[in-house]
């Protein structure tokens, strides 16, 4: 999770060709395994289950948000992703899972409420 919120906050505006690619490419290889985690998780704990746990929901839901990130380089090519309001949104997304590592960590769950408020 560390390494994908990394390559997600490494895009910026006026980033250069070669690195765009390469975040993409992380971008793509992050998403196939959060994938593929879900994919586990569900054959693990069964569909009922799987969905029962708010984080796993949530996890589902960053996965959706992926697969709808892939359609849009796939329909629009991968230069289409740079700065675009749309991306910005599937990724942003995905930085919700750090609240996975919050629920486990009071004083960074503090933390994260002390930035939610002030936004």
């Amino acid at each position: 999770m560390f390494l994908n919120t990394v390559t997600l906050s490494s895009d910026h505006l006026y980033i250069e060709d070669p690195l765009h690619l390469k975040l993409e490419l992380a971008n793509m290889l992050f998403s196939l395994i959060f994938l593929l985690e879900l994919n586990f998780k569900i054959a693990g704990l069964g569909f009922k289950r799987y969905f029962n746990d708010k984080f796993n929901l949530l996890d589902a839901v960053n996965v959706f948000f992926s697969v709808g990130d892939f359609a849009y380089i796939a329909i629009f090519g991968i230069k289409a992703t740079q700065n675009t309001d749309l991306t910005s949104l599937f990724r942003a997304s995905r930085l919700f899972r750090l609240i996975k590592i919050a629920k486990n960590w009071q004083k960074f769950e503090n933390l994260l409420i002390t930035i939610w408020k002030s936004v």
